[in-house]
This record gives C-alpha cells, sequence and structure tokens, in this order.
C-alpha cells in the first residue's frame, strides 16, 4: 500500500491530476482517486509494480472525500458544487465502477458541501461533515437515507 501512495503522489506532480485535494480510496489492485478540479474520479489498477490510469468518471461536482465501504464493495463519494449547489454523495460499484446510488445533502437554505466522510466498521452509517451549516449529516446505508443530522454550533 505504501508503494500505491507514493505512486498517487508521483501522479499529482507530473501528470496532473487535480490538487489540492486529492483524496483516495484503495483495495490492493484499485485506487479511486477524486480529482477536485477537473470533477470527476480516476481509476488506476495496480498490478503489484505499476499504477495506471483505467478508466475517469466524470461526477456531478467536484469530489472533496472518497472512501470506500469496510468490505470493499462500494465506493462513496462526496461531491460538492453541482448544478444545484447541493452536496451529494454518490455511491459506486467497487467492481463495475457504476453509480448505485445518490445520497442527497442539503441544509434549510438548500445548500450543502459535504467535505469529510468516515464509514462505521460495520458498514451501516455514513458520516459526513456539511461546511456550509456546520453540521454533520448521517446516513443509513441500509436504506440509504438521511437519518439524522447532528448540529455542532
Amino acid at each position: 500500500m505504501r508503494k500505491i501512495v507514493y505512486g498517487l503522489l508521483l501522479l499529482v506532480a507530473f501528470f496532473g491530476f487535480s490538487v489540492p485535494n486529492v483524496s483516495f480510496a484503495a483495495t490492493n489492485s484499485v485506487v479511486f482517486i477524486g480529482n477536485e478540479l477537473s470533477r470527476d474520479l480516476s481509476v488506476m489498477h495496480y498490478d503489484g509494480s505499476n499504477l495506471a490510469l483505467h478508466r475517469k468518471i466524470s461526477m456531478g461536482g467536484n469530489p472533496y472525500e472518497v472512501v470506500m465501504s469496510p468490505d470493499n464493495s462500494r465506493v462513496y463519494v462526496a461531491c460538492a458544487n453541482t448544478e444545484k449547489n447541493q452536496g451529494i454523495i454518490d455511491i459506486y460499484d467497487a467492481k463495475t465502477y457504476a453509480r448505485i446510488g445518490r445520497l442527497p445533502m442539503a441544509d434549510a437554505n438548500g445548500k450543502s458541501s459535504p467535505f469529510s466522510v468516515v464509514i462505521t466498521k460495520d458498514g451501516k452509517k455514513l458520516y459526513a461533515s456539511n461546511r456550509q451549516d456546520n453540521r454533520v449529516y448521517v446516513y443509513d446505508l441500509v436504506n440509504q437515507k438521511l437519518s439524522k443530522v447532528i448540529d455542532l454550533k
């Protein structure tokens, strides 16, 4: 895994993956990289010695955070600056790379910007911070819906 991280840094430096925010999640052979400025998700394949771009997936906004489910079956991508200025968390199948779900995020004004995302060890809940309203949104991943909003003010 250390080689993958070093490889990602080289990709950022030499091939222009978006900076300042590079977020990634990895299995043993696949790395998912959120590219904020180009508004896409890079899928990289790692064969033990080489890391190569396999595919780019266009996002509906700027991907700020990329996390894997504990069983490595799903990839969650927190995106801000979508068409309606509402944040979303897109859910992708980690093997087919198909989008299989979307968790909307919106504050009382209809604006949001998901930034940090964490999934519980059992994979049943996702916590996402919204930097627009200082709240944490808690999602039930079994039913793919918002279950609670925690006010941090």
